[in-house]
């Protein structure tokens, strides 16, 4: 569980104004904060959240049915929320993480780019690293699986020294040799 997203909902749960705690209102702060959580996480941190501030207002029955209607209502509030999300009508500022189908795709349009100039040695190495690599095995959250070849990635990793520095070189020429006299140093 995310501690952010329960910080986050408990303190929704603590703070709202007792007429804007609702399952919508509530799950829209999930989603706000992990727009792709699956239902039964979030509704796992909802519960948590629930049963810890209710304990808190033992001695005010009104909010405290507020907060016990929250999960009988939870399904329909998850999807109509997901709705809204899916529409574009909540916007996040989040993506929507790629599936397998849509990683491998772009794993193939990756090599079909490097395959176009495997002439060049670097292009040849970068190639066959990405070629050996697992697709099943890659995550949304992998720059690889989004066509980026990252210099933390082991493809680069894996690369000879003097490639590893060809590939690197557009890094080092965007740091200045000296700061502007604009920027001071603290």
């Amino acid at each position: 569980m995310s501690s952010e997203l329960y910080s986050k909902i408990y303190n929704f749960l603590v703070t709202a104004k007792q007429e804007h705690i609702t399952a919508t209102s509530v799950i829209y702060q999930g989603i706000e904060e992990d727009p792709w959580i699956s239902q039964n996480d979030l509704r796992s941190v909802v519960d948590q959240a629930i049963g810890f501030v209710s304990n808190l207002y033992a001695e005010e029955p009104l909010r405290q049915l507020k907060l016990l209607r929250i999960l009988p209502q939870f399904e329909i509030a998850f999807e109509g929320v997901c709705s809204l999300r899916d529409i574009g009508a909540v916007k996040t500022n989040k993506e929507r993480p790629l599936n397998s189908d849509e990683i491998k795709k772009n794993i193939n349009e990756l090599k079909a780019k490097l395959k176009k100039n495997t002439t060049t040695p670097i292009n040849q190495h970068l190639y066959f690293g990405i070629n050996n690599v697992n697709i099943s095995e890659l995550s949304w959250m992998e720059p690889l699986a989004s066509q980026v070849i990252s210099d933390e990635s082991e493809v680069v990793k894996k690369l000879p020294g003097q490639f590893k520095n060809t590939f690197m070189k557009p890094v080092r020429q965007m740091v200045p040799l000296s700061l502007p006299s604009a920027v001071k140093r603290k």
